[in-house]
């Protein structure tokens, strides 16, 4: 759906997961993170790579005509909050770097996972 580089790649994350209705999935590999996310019931998946830094390089915003599915996302309304008014800067596994501060995805576990008792983020 949409695509950028650069400094655009940031704001495009940035963007993309502060106004998701929620967040199905983050998942880390060296040099790629890949964030499930679902707006308006579309899923869709935000793929981001990374120089050796961490730093946001490119971003790639794929639909899909399937439903993610998944389990909400609890902490939705303090991702939205945080990035707000910051942009991604760079991605250290699955904890956003933000022009000013942190946002740790899934800082206890059980962040991700619905009412069938699932957990995780696959990373």
């Amino acid at each position: 759906d949409e695509h950028a580089t650069g400094m655009f790649a940031a704001e495009l994350v940035a963007r993309t997961l502060g106004s998701a209705d929620n967040l199905s999935s983050a998942t880390a590999v060296t040099g790629k993170v890949t964030f499930g996310v679902t707006k308006k019931d579309v899923t869709r998946d935000l793929v981001v790579w990374l120089d050796r830094k961490g730093a946001v390089i490119e971003a790639q915003l794929r639909r899909f005509e399937y439903s993610g599915g998944g389990g909400a996302y609890k902490r939705m309304g303090a991702l939205k909050k945080s990035l707000a008014k910051m942009r991604v800067t760079a991605v250290q596994g699955t904890t956003l770097i933000l022009s000013k501060g942190s946002f740790v995805l899934d800082p206890d576990g059980a962040a991700f996972g619905g009412d069938e008792g699932e957990h995780g983020c696959g990373c």
